[in-house]
């Protein structure tokens, strides 16, 4: 139980609170987060007016990572594959507890932060994912060096 508690809480903190690099008004952020043995990871990537930038946030310390650059384009492409891929329909209000102890085994989790400041959250079930989606989480998690 308490192994539980602490992946929920860590959850809950890289989703909730942490903008994986220092957002500016108007900027954009898609961050995918998943689970790596025993460790959460979120990858997310900010479109900032610098030029998109990207971080590997973690439980454990030597996995984190950046900021590290990505181009304009990757980042327009990654947007565009997850906001057109019928991911209204896998929108959930916050990270649930259900989504936290389950979630990481089936889904493909998402967070993004809109330019007019709202956040929304997908929980994407891995058996129903497009191939853009899963193509997408694979590209997020190999910028944190996992490869699954």
């Amino acid at each position: 139980m308490i192994a539980r508690v602490t992946v929920v809480f860590t959850v809950y903190l890289l989703v909730s609170f942490t903008t994986p690099v220092d957002a500016q008004a108007g900027s954009r952020t898609l961050m995918h987060t998943f689970q790596d043995h025993s460790r959460v990871v979120a990858v997310g990537i900010t479109d900032l007016p610098s030029g998109p930038q990207g971080t590997v946030v973690s439980e454990d310390s030597t996995r984190e990572k950046g900021p590290f650059a990505v181009s304009k384009a990757q980042f327009e492409s990654m947007w565009t594959a997850l906001m057109s891929s019928g991911m209204k329909q896998y929108t959930e209000k916050e990270v649930t507890l259900l989504t936290a102890l389950v979630g990481y085994a089936g889904l493909y989790v998402f967070s993004v932060h809109m330019a007019d400041g709202t956040k929304k959250h997908y929980a994407v079930p891995k058996g129903k994912a497009s191939p853009g989606v899963a193509a997408l989480a694979a590209q997020l998690r190999g910028y944190a060096g996992n490869t699954k």
